[in-house]
């Protein structure tokens, strides 16, 4: 008996989450209000694709995800966009605030010591929420120009150096504006 109503329970509360997912959604697209309808979901940027040392081999690549709920009575709703490590590449994070930009002059070495640390993980770049007009750089708000600290892995060889982006708050579009990297042990960002 109890485990026919545990069935039941899965059931329903199955039942629950599909009614919901479908009635945020319409084709497909996510349906809002006429007033939230000019701001969400913004045009995905596309994908981009960053080849630092010039071998060839895609290095990094930019990534957009959606994250929603329809729950009552609040409903959320976000886009991220992060930028990816591949090919077992790592990015350099201030691991207790969870920031990655770092700034003019800085120094990047290969071993590092808390707070910083080197992950193989995506790092959130920018985010729009549905009330939003403007993407928002998920960074602390004196920057102006964003720095990244890589590592690459090719081989037996590490090499580690940085990234300049430009971050377009209008459409979430991201470039590389300058970068350079080394096979030594350390590299100053300038």
């Amino acid at each position: 008996m109890k485990s026919q109503i545990n069935k039941i329970f899965i059931i329903l509360a199955f039942s629950a989450a599909l009614t919901c997912f479908n009635s945020c959604k319409d084709n497909g697209n996510i349906v809002k209000s006429e007033q939230d309808q000019e701001y969400f979901p913004p045009k995905t940027p596309p994908e981009v694709q960053f080849d630092v040392n010039n071998d060839s081999i895609i290095d990094f690549k930019t990534f957009y995800k959606i994250l929603a709920t329809c729950d009552e009575p609040v409903s959320f709703m976000e886009g991220i966009l992060s930028i990816v490590p591949v090919n077992g590449n790592e990015i350099l994070y201030k691991a207790y605030d969870g920031n990655l930009f770092l700034q003019e002059n800085d120094l990047i070495t290969s071993l590092v010591e808390d707070p910083l640390n080197w992950y193989g993980y995506p790092a959130d770049i920018m985010a729009f929420a549905w009330t939003d007009s403007l993407w928002r750089i998920l960074a602390p708000k004196n920057l102006k120009v964003y720095y990244f600290a890589f590592k690459l892995h090719k081989k037996e060889e590490i090499q580690i150096g940085w990234m300049q982006l430009e971050l377009n708050i209008n459409n979430g579009e991201i470039k590389m504006i300058n970068s350079k990297f080394t096979d030594k042990t350390s590299i100053l960002i300038d």
